[in-house]
């Protein structure tokens, strides 16, 4: 199978994280080692997502790549008790370097020999790894949760919930004398009418909510709108 395309390498690389996680835990089983947890982390977060769905609604190779992980990580569970959404975590390389992702970055016209002796050291002994896992796990998997629910979302941060005592989040002179916009508003505030508005190129404008010439009638509800 010809890895063309950058989603066909992440998913390829994750199921030989998956596979390399298997046959470790199948040893641990055979030796008689308890294995309570497994946990894999990934920066690719789409092969995260594609996981949460079904593999027959992608196309070649993906549906393939995604049903085995999902047996392969079905076997490991049976031993370390865990369902197959516990297993794979997106990890936030600004905070904890991904090791494996120097495999992929290397030149073998340039690079010198003690060029690659320390990227397998770092491959090997990441400075993060070496401390114990009490000191960075739980923070890697409330980053990872978060991440992966706003992505989820489309990107879109958590409404903000709004109240008659809710401060307004007036914003004054950002569009010129006698104009204000706001983040959100009350139907039940007192609104001025508007001047008519003003067509113009200036783009700006539409990265906020702005007010606009009409007078809103006192309903008792409460309104929020945004541009997406």
């Amino acid at each position: 199978m010809l890895l063309n395309t950058v989603p066909k390498r992440e998913c390829h690389g994750l199921f030989l994280a998956v596979s390399g996680a298997t046959t470790l835990a199948r040893l641990f089983e055979k030796l008689k080692i308890p294995l309570y947890r497994v946990y894999i982390f990934t920066d690719a977060i789409s092969c995260i997502l594609g996981l949460k769905k079904a593999p027959s609604l992608f196309k070649p190779p993906f549906n393939r790549y995604f049903s085995e992980i999902h047996c392969m990580l079905l076997e490991v569970g049976l031993i370390t008790n865990q369902k197959n959404s516990e297993f794979i975590h997106w990890i936030d390389q600004q905070k904890w370097f991904n090791p494996a992702d120097l495999l992929s970055k290397f030149c073998l016209e340039s690079d010198t020999v003690d060029s690659w002796m320390s990227k397998a050291e770092e491959v090997l002994r990441p400075g993060w790894l070496q401390n114990h896992p009490d000191t960075y796990l739980q923070d890697m998997l409330d980053r990872s949760k978060e991440k992966i629910d706003l992505q989820a979302s489309g990107g879109i941060q958590p409404s903000v919930e709004i109240s008659e005592g809710s401060p307004d989040l007036i914003h004054e002179g950002d569009l010129g004398a006698g104009r204000a916009c706001c983040e959100f508003l009350i139907v039940g505030d007192s609104v001025l009418e508007s001047s008519p508005l003003i067509c113009n190129k200036n783009y700006a404008i539409l990265e906020r909510l702005v007010s606009i010439e009409i007078t809103l009638p006192q309903y008792p509800f409460a309104f929020s709108a945004g541009l997406y």
